[in-house]
């Protein structure tokens, strides 16, 4: 008996098992796309994610994808989280998006970059509810150009620091 192995319906199978193994991991992840002209100093970049789980252990990143015309080699952003009780946690984070020599660090090619920055590590939520987190560039920069998108993953994580 002869099998015949069809290309097409071997990559949805693996397509289908590769995200239902990533995807029990992932409880949230969504892209803000910024205006093409810039972000403006002051604007904020907003995501909701709603919370069910006070047990297990996430981390949180952000993602950023920055043109290849993006003219720092490093970007600084705030971010702010709200809990659904009205607690606020802040912080300032720098990452840098490409080398000494200017070559990109993130993944991507031609115009295009992303890097994934990890902003808390291990968190449990305390209470179930609707969290906001508020993304703010730190560029000092009256209108920031070459950000073209910012995203927002929180995911499990095991006890002892593994993904």
């Amino acid at each position: 008996m002869k099998i015949h192995r069809n290309p097409v319906a071997i990559s949805i199978v693996c397509l289908f098992m590769l995200c239902s193994t990533s995807c029990d991991r992932e409880m949230f992840f969504q892209y803000t796309a910024l205006p093409e002209e810039g972000w403006q100093k002051d604007e904020l970049v907003a995501f909701e994610a709603p919370v069910s789980d006070t047990i297990s252990h996430y981390n949180i990143y952000v993602h950023i994808r920055n043109a290849g015309d993006y003219p720092y080699q490093n970007f600084w952003f705030f971010t702010k989280e709200i809990s659904p009780d009205g607690r606020v946690s802040c912080d300032t984070i720098e990452c840098y998006l490409a080398d000494q020599r200017g070559k990109w660090l993130g993944s991507g090619a031609g115009a295009l970059f992303e890097m994934t920055v990890l902003c808390r590590q291990q968190l449990r939520f305390n209470r179930a509810g609707v969290y906001r987190y508020e993304i703010k560039q730190g560029m000092r920069e009256e209108l920031l150009r070459g950000i073209r998108d910012i995203g927002l993953r929180i995911e499990k994580s095991d006890i002892n620091g593994e993904k």
